[in-house]
């Protein structure tokens, strides 16, 4: 619906002569693609809107092309190319005096040196991002920042410095009335009481984040606050209650069609099964996961299914298929730096190579 408007929004600002609204349109489309993850459309739209933003020199409207562009490009992973856009972004932000513009790509900007894992340019990123939003009084951009630090101290586990940022970014989601950054925050502070083995707490967090994507119907939070629930019920051993709510999760990610939820879903419920030792249920479950993680190129959901197929395979004592399935799973995680992956894989084959007495490629391993 939101596309057909727009379309009929660009085909009056084209009979109109009005390159501005055009160009307005022409991003708008875009962004609808970014959110549905089309990437392609939403580059060709971007693209032509930034042209056109150009041509009539609406600095505004190029920072917003060059800001979704950028931004577009961190979600593919395409780190250079995301970097290339957002920083002509800021230097057209500093000649036209755009503090706020400029804030918000920064807090983009900290997220991206967050993803390569560069924590000191992100961190001075996001300082920089939240000291500009303190002076215009943009709480919303102080939020997000303050919650991004404390993204960066939890993978540096650091628990304390990260209690206090999501503590902070709680505090104002709640002034802000904003229920999403809420259940952020909820989920992650639940995260550092579960890194701690404060199993309880993390479950009143979980829940908490449960409760408020309930107050707002949100079905794709649900699923995943479901999904975390479980897996403290899986990590105290209480596999028929982990199972119940991952089955609440996927009633919700297929009604909504989230498939690459289900694949997660799927990949959980067939652990608690092999922690059963229940094989062949385990088994269905990873080749549904692999079947739906195909389908959607869920790299991650393909990687993980091959390894724990194999590691079946591994306890039926078909010791070729489970180095086969370990092969498979270690390319695709060696593609995509899932080190989790490259240990258990590594591990799989290890044993495989053993049993089948090739010591040689089992010490490579």
């Amino acid at each position: 619906l939101q596309t057909s408007i727009n379309n009929l929004l660009l085909s009056i600002a084209k009979k109109l002569k009005n390159k501005r609204l055009e160009a307005q349109a022409l991003a708008w489309i875009g962004s609808i693609y970014r959110v549905q993850a089309k990437h392609k459309n939403a580059q060709l739209y971007y693209n032509d809107a930034l042209k056109l933003s150009r041509r009539i020199n609406d600095k505004q409207l190029i920072i917003y092309c060059l800001r979704s562009i950028g931004d577009d490009y961190r979600m593919q992973l395409k780190n250079d190319l995301a970097l290339e856009y957002l920083t002509e972004a800021i230097n057209i932000c500093n000649e036209s005096n755009n503090v706020e513009e400029k804030a918000f790509i920064l807090i983009h900007l900290g997220e991206l040196y967050q993803i390569q894992s560069e924590f000191f340019k992100s961190t001075r990123a996001l300082n920089e991002a939240i000291t500009l939003s303190r002076k215009i009084n943009n709480k919303n951009i102080v939020c997000i920042g303050i919650y991004t630090l404390g993204e960066i101290s939890l993978a540096k586990s650091d628990y304390v410095a990260a209690l206090n940022y999501f503590n902070q970014s709680l505090n104002l989601a709640n002034e802000l009335k904003d229920k999403i950054r809420l259940i952020d925050c909820y989920l992650s502070i639940g995260d550092v009481y579960r890194l701690q083995n404060d199993l309880k707490k993390a479950m009143e967090y979980y829940k908490q984040a449960s409760l408020t994507a309930d107050e707002i119907n949100s079905p794709n939070s649900k699923a995943y606050c479901l999904m975390v629930i479980a897996d403290v019920y899986k990590t105290k051993g209480e596999y028929n209650l982990a199972i119940e709510y991952l089955n609440k999760s996927e009633s919700i990610a297929l009604e909504i069609e989230d498939l690459h939820r289900l694949s997660e879903i799927y990949l959980e419920i067939g652990e608690i099964y092999q922690n059963k030792l229940e094989f062949q249920q385990s088994l269905n479950f990873y080749e549904k996961a692999l079947e739906l993680g195909t389908k959607i190129q869920n790299r991650s959901a393909i990687s993980t299914s091959h390894i724990h197929i194999g590691e079946i395979d591994f306890n039926n004592k078909k010791y070729k298929e489970a180095i086969e399935k370990g092969e498979r799973g270690m390319k695709i995680a060696i593609e995509i730096q899932n080190l989790e992956n490259i240990y258990d894989a590594s591990k799989l084959l290890y044993q495989s190579y053993k049993k089948i007495g090739d010591y040689s490629k089992a010490i490579l391993n």
